[in-house]
């Protein structure tokens, strides 16, 4: 257990610039492992997303956790498509899971609005999850517990965003492409550079040159998502904000807001 630990730690190390992924929440299955031993089986639901692979290791997971004990049953609620909705239709009628996945964006609105059960006291006295450095701290603690330290859920992922890039296309254009090198790391305004003469319409212009055709564009310099938190979280990160702190949102920085319109930039003006 020790060496399982001590590696992922050494792997947060080396990735460096982390994100909160997916939190399980509300955990009311903690609930029932700390009560009495029954004669028969408690049946818990557990509502999550995922494609394919996800659904087959979800119910692989089940299927180990059922055969370590036999106290517990789980039933997977998966919902590939529309997730979100289905859980706050099933929450509306008053029949929602006993846990589910819960984005990390969303958990604390769902901590906020009550719907989190207070699990602090069970895994205190969880005989695995409350050893001393079972967690990743204090990331984990900063992303699961609320205003007041109550942990309403658990981490179930860390993310790391990664940028990749063609190094044909950065041959061709004459550009060196980034390091890890303290003189080859690109800052962001070396980053909007390298990008601009990477995008190049019909004509072989390039944002900035007179005529450019953002209409007709063969060649984009750079792909970022927008319509997903993680990537604007990690603008915020690398740009000095945060996107959580203490349990609320903390996007109101000049730092996080700094690195929001920077992404906003490379849209609509760059």
């Amino acid at each position: 257990m020790s060496k399982r630990r001590l590696s992922r730690r050494d792997f947060m190390r080396m990735a460096g610039v982390t994100a909160a992924g997916a939190t399980v929440g509300p955990l009311g299955a903690l609930r029932v492992a700390a009560a009495p031993r029954r004669q028969e089986p408690v049946e818990i639901t557990f509502m999550g997303w995922g494609g394919v692979e996800e659904d087959e290791g979800v119910q692989a997971a089940i299927k180990v956790f059922e055969e370590e004990q036999s106290a517990v049953k789980v039933k997977w609620l998966h919902v590939p498509d529309n997730y979100y909705e289905a859980l706050l239709a099933n929450i509306a009628a008053g029949t929602p899971p006993d846990t589910a996945f819960v984005s990390q964006n969303d958990y604390l609105t769902y901590v906020h609005d009550g719907l989190a059960l207070d699990i602090t006291d069970y895994l205190t006295n969880d005989p695995l999850l409350g050893q001393e450095d079972y967690f990743i701290q204090p990331q984990e603690t900063e992303r699961s517990a609320d205003a007041n330290g109550r942990w309403r859920g658990i981490g179930s992922t860390w993310t790391i965003m990664h940028i990749y890039y063609n190094a044909e296309l950065f041959e061709k254009a004459g550009i060196e492409p980034p390091d890890f090198t303290e003189d080859k790391i690109y800052d962001w305004d070396k980053f909007i550079e390298v990008a601009k003469q990477l995008t190049v319409d019909a004509n072989g212009r390039h944002p900035g040159d007179a005529g450019f055709d953002v209409e007709n564009v063969q060649q984009w310099g750079v792909h970022w998502p927008a319509d997903w938190w993680l990537p604007l979280d990690a603008m915020v990160t690398v740009n000095g904000g945060t996107y959580t702190k203490d349990g609320l949102l903390t996007l109101d920085s000049p730092e996080a807001l700094e690195g929001i319109q920077n992404v906003a930039d490379l849209i609509f003006k760059h």
